[in-house]
């Protein structure tokens, strides 16, 4: 039945047909409801993919709040304490002001996430449609939009399933470890797991006193796996005759199982070269900008000697840890090269390849692959509990008495 004003008011006077007013109210609040129920549900998203990255700060200002934080979790220690221990150092850090200060807007960091983010949502959408709607987030670390807040909100909004998917290709407890172990400490801040009872699974989470529950779930790794090594051979096999040699440059990380991280990265450039014609091939390490200059062996410089010594005289420099443009792929490997007769490979803005195969390896993910079995795996010589946590909500490949017992 279609009520217009006039006949509403003529049954309103007239209680005609012995309709009276509270059946009609109902009769069109009901109907109002439901249209915005139906609105609601049509905007809120199946399932959300969150990109994370550490971030990058835009002034000097925000990259003394950037190194306080980052020093805080690193050594464990408060953040008045690591604040002091920056500002006291400041005057040292000429290799991070340099990076920030030849921070350019069209290479923002944040704006070439966002543009990855609008893409990738639409492709999944394309692609997957019975996982959908489906929608694709970013968050960083240490500057904004934050992890913590981001989470919050696409919790309150409500969701299906949500799948943290780091941009670090090579997992660190560092880089990757930290992100995850941020992203889980606010699920379980705002969120619990079904009673034992019901359900062992802790990556199902249900919001108290709210109708939301969902599951959470990761890509933790992915240097291996065709969306990171299309993404470099993009750029190698156009200009593969004019190189003999290949150098893969990566950030030198310690602590946190470093090794393992060092071994991922090796993996990585192996299967690289599997696809280029016989080519020679060596790793360095060099020092991020957010790290302090360390001397160390299988320098870059030290590793262009070495096959030069071999009779490579044209090398191609790698920055193999990167797929976007960083303060280390424009600014710190450029100033370390400036004298080396080499070329180096800048990761590009946007690829539609990389893009293409990224989206495969979220497909699989959501139709049903599992995060890799390493995550289950425990640092050496761990005590932070938040990775306890992160293991007990992301994987379910041990009992949870046997984290307990690793924890303790």
């Amino acid at each position: 039945m279609l009520f217009n004003r006039r006949y509403c008011n003529k049954l309103l006077i007239e209680r005609a047909n012995g309709i009276s007013l509270p059946i009609i109210a109902n009769f069109l609040c009901s109907n109002s409801g439901k249209a915005v129920q139906r609105e609601e549900m049509a905007r809120t998203p199946k399932t959300v993919v969150l990109l994370l990255h550490h971030g990058q700060p835009r002034t000097l200002f925000y990259a003394r709040e950037y190194l306080t934080k980052s020093t805080s979790d690193f050594f464990k220690i408060p953040k008045w304490l690591a604040a002091t221990l920056i500002n006291s150092t400041w005057r040292f850090t000429s290799k991070t002001r340099r990076a920030v200060m030849n921070y350019k807007e069209d290479k923002a960091l944040n704006g070439i996430i966002e543009k990855y983010s609008i893409s990738l949502e639409k492709c999944l959408n394309e692609v997957i449609p019975e996982f959908g709607p489906i929608s694709c987030k970013y968050a960083f670390l240490y500057e904004n939009p934050n992890v913590n807040d981001t989470i919050t909100k696409l919790i309150r909004n409500g969701m299906d399933r949500i799948v943290f998917v780091p941009l670090y290709p090579n997992y660190s407890c560092f880089q990757t470890g930290f992100l995850l172990n941020a992203a889980v400490k606010t699920i379980r801040n705002i969120t619990v797991a079904l009673p034992e009872s019901v359900e062992t699974n802790d990556s199902h989470r249900i919001t108290p006193m709210s109708g939301v529950s969902f599951d959470c779930s990761v890509v933790d790794r992915w240097g291996t796996h065709p969306a990171a090594i299309c993404f470099w051979l993009d750029h190698l096999n156009g200009k593969s005759r004019f190189f003999d040699s290949v150098l893969f440059v990566a950030p030198r990380l310690y602590l946190y199982n470093a090794k393992e991280y060092e071994r991922e990265v090796w993996s990585n450039c192996q299967r690289i070269m599997d696809h280029l014609d016989n080519k020679v091939w060596c790793l360095a390490w060099y020092s991020g900008w957010d790290q302090w200059m360390v001397p160390f062996s299988e320098s870059i410089s030290s590793q262009l000697q070495f096959l030069q010594k071999h009779g490579r005289f044209h090398t191609v420099v790698v920055p193999i840890n990167t797929i976007l443009p960083t303060f280390d792929s424009e600014s710190i490997l450029p100033y370390l090269l400036q004298k080396m007769e080499v070329d180096l490979a800048h990761p590009v803005d946007f690829s539609l390849t990389f893009l293409h195969a990224f989206a495969e390896l979220i497909k699989n993910h959501l139709l049903g692959r599992p995060s890799s079995a390493q995550l289950s795996i425990f640092c050496k010589y761990c005590f932070d509990k938040n990775c306890v946590s992160t293991r007990e909500i992301l994987t379910n490949r041990y009992s949870k008495s046997m984290f307990h017992t690793i924890a303790l």
